[in-house]
């Protein structure tokens, strides 16, 4: 019997920001933010435990691409699969959205 894996997120709504190769994942609602704070497509997007952590990340991206982005917007959404391989990858990216929230001064 498999167990649903379920992870969160952190999906781009807009951004002016966005590199031409990845313009088309924007419009069509692909574009994603991955665990470095990268933009980019929805398979290398981040794998975080839960949405609290989500939600923070998003915080902070908002406030660090105020300036030469005023207008981005992301949303935190639920994702899930049966192949537990995501187990690894959600330790992973947890940890290493958690560092970068620490390092930049967010308590979690």
């Amino acid at each position: 019997m498999e167990h649903t894996v379920k992870w969160y997120s952190v999906q781009v709504l807009y951004t002016v920001r966005v590199p031409f190769a990845l313009f088309g994942e924007l419009e069509k609602g692909g574009l994603f933010i991955s665990a470095g704070g990268r933009l980019c497509g929805p398979r290398a997007a981040a794998y975080l435990e839960g949405e609290l952590l989500a939600e923070k990340y998003i915080s902070a991206l908002v406030k660090r691409r105020k300036k030469l982005d005023p207008n981005f917007t992301a949303r935190a959404v639920l994702m899930s699969s049966n192949n537990s391989m995501y187990r690894n990858l959600i330790v992973r990216d947890t940890l290493k959205v958690s560092d970068k929230l620490t390092t930049w001064g967010i308590s979690i």
